[in-house]
């Protein structure tokens, strides 16, 4: 629906990658990556490091280094942004939860166990 200005609003259906048509596999790498790149700029920059110093620390090229600061998520893979976080002394960890199972389904099984 238009708004005054023209501007044509969009409401999400809850995860704004899934709205934008990638796949749930999809999705999680890329929160994922995101977040442990977001991890690795604040420990650059906390550290005030340099490109250079950087690209040594992480044995990295400087376009690497220029696409990592610059938020580029998507020109890294999960395992080399663990390389770089370990490379700066980071520990990461990786926590995977399980979901929780819809409440119609629990109370279909719950009815059918009573059975």
């Amino acid at each position: 629906m238009p708004s005054a200005k023209g501007i044509i609003d969009h409401i999400t259906k809850g995860d704004v990658l899934l709205d934008l048509g990638l796949s749930p596999e999809e999705a999680a790498s890329l929160r994922a990556r995101g977040e442990l790149l977001v991890q690795i700029q604040e420990a650059v920059k906390s550290r005030k490091l340099k490109q250079r110093e950087l690209a040594k620390i992480l044995g990295a090229h400087q376009p690497d280094v220029s696409n990592l600061l610059g938020g580029r998520v998507t020109k890294f893979s999960l395992d080399r942004l663990v390389e770089f976080a370990s490379r700066l002394g980071m520990k990461v960890q990786v926590m995977i939860e399980m979901p929780s199972a819809p409440r119609k389904a629990v109370a279909k099984k719950s009815r059918q166990r009573a059975a």
